[in-house]
């Protein structure tokens, strides 16, 4: 078989039309012939296309390269003045740079599946083998791409597929046949120049790497990477605070912000001295002062007497701050319920019955629409089960689907597995989805 035209339209492929010369190489020559191979790009797609025929020959030598960019291409049409020798050179090294994270990306983005993790196996396999060489172009771009059966100059299929999964099955592209000794001659010699002017290139290196064992310190690392890099990022652009806060503290405002954002509720749980009233106090100044909301504080009557009254007068900050029993009693207006932005409940742990007084008046308070921000400030949001967790989210997750995204169909079924289970078999990663979701900081249990 020696086709003279090889593109992937109607149905057919260029993989197709080169495995299957070679399958017929194979079977006639008396013994296994050699291969050059010239491409700008390679991945382990492509070379799965002609695994089996590729694993028979005798020799292979793989040139690889990097191409221009669009804009550089562009360049080549101005005077040759305009583009000095340190310049081409300069544009030669940022594509060899980017040649070279091009195929680490294309390794990176393989994915884990059984079967690719085989085939990429397979590639580096047969690249350590002895008959595969790996060489790069790194005098200039190479932009020439051929398949060539070497021995006897038996033929070659020329043309613009690279060998990718993407140029020898999809792209559109044109390749032709040719198998005139001269014509082939012609060809390997300029293959063995570029190949005599090229640097050894450990392409099996790329992709070994995948299978390297790593730090579990790293891979913890990474993960945390993977989950939070962008809040980071996004924290890393954020301006400073009103009230002077501990680094720590800021990173619990801002992860606090984010959460307001998106559930209008937040529990801050930190411990005993951690500073919940300045995190709380924080989030109340951002609401008063720059965008001149009103907010409620509703805290047992000796810290509405002391610490918030102190926190008050110092930061020179004026909101309602009522004590349990004045929400109770009715001291909060039902007429000026809708005018509060922000509603703050400190030792909030109090409110865990959901069958109390002061836990119906709150949920009152807390209607109406837009739906206020609730913050709950407490250091023990467990202190007899999980259901006293649960109340309390539910001020504000009112939906018993809101996990769903998460795999958690129904909150209180998840709650209700989570009870069953012996709390000293308890794994913390049980409530992690919804915990990292609603929680700023995490000291849970008493």
């Amino acid at each position: 078989m020696k086709p003279e035209f090889a593109t992937n339209l109607d149905r057919a492929r260029v993989a197709d039309a080169i495995a299957g010369h070679m399958e017929w190489v194979l079977n006639t020559l008396r013994e296994a012939p050699s291969v050059a191979i010239s491409t700008a790009y390679f991945n382990p797609g492509g070379f799965q296309l002609l695994a089996d025929q590729l694993e028979r020959v005798a020799s292979v030598r793989l040139l690889i390269g990097a191409e221009p960019a669009a804009s550089a291409r562009r360049l080549r049409h101005l005077d040759a003045a305009a583009l000095p020798e340190r310049a081409e050179r300069a544009r030669v090294r940022a594509a060899l740079t980017g040649h070279t994270h091009d195929i680490q990306t294309d390794r990176d983005l393989l994915g884990f599946e059984i079967e690719i993790d085989e085939q990429t196996k397979r590639l580096v396999e047969w690249l350590r083998t002895d008959k595969v060489e790996v060489r790069r172009f790194e005098n200039g771009f190479l932009h020439g791409k051929a398949f060539i059966v070497e021995t006897d100059d038996e033929g070659v299929i020329a043309g613009s597929s690279n060998f990718t999964f993407a140029g020898l099955a999809m792209n559109k592209e044109l390749n032709l046949g040719h198998y005139q000794p001269y014509v082939v001659s012609r060809v390997r010699e300029w293959f063995d120049r570029m190949w005599e002017d090229s640097e050894p290139f450990d392409l099996a290196a790329v992709y070994a790497a995948r299978y390297e064992p790593h730090n579990p310190y790293t891979v913890y690392l990474r993960m945390l990477w993977e989950r939070y890099g962008k809040e980071l990022e996004e924290e890393a652009g954020e301006t400073g605070v009103g009230i002077r806060l501990a680094q720590f503290q800021q990173d619990g405002l801002w992860r606090a912000r984010r959460i307001l954002g998106d559930r209008h509720g937040v529990l801050i749980a930190d411990g005993v001295g951690l500073g919940k009233t300045f995190l709380g106090g924080e989030l109340i100044r951002e609401a008063i002062q720059d965008r001149r909301q009103r907010v409620l504080l509703v805290a047992p009557a000796s810290l509405r007497d002391g610490t918030w009254a102190a926190f008050m007068k110092r930061h020179n900050l004026y909101f309602e701050c009522k004590s349990y029993e004045q929400l109770i009693s009715g001291e909060v207006d039902a007429k000026d319920w809708n005018e509060y932005a922000m509603v703050i409940i400190d030792e909030a742990h109090a409110f865990r019955n959901p069958e109390t007084q002061r836990a119906q008046q709150l949920r009152e308070v807390l209607q109406g629409s837009p739906p206020k921000n609730l913050v709950l400030l407490t250091a023990t949001p467990v202190n007899n089960s999980l259901w006293d967790l649960y109340y309390l989210l539910g001020y504000f997750i009112r939906n018993d689907a809101a996990f769903a995204h998460a795999g958690i169909q129904s909150l209180r079924s998840h709650f209700s597995g989570a009870m069953a289970v012996d709390p000293d078999d308890l794994s913390p990663d049980r409530l992690f989805d919804i915990l990292d979701e609603v929680v700023v900081r995490g000291v849970l249990f008493d």
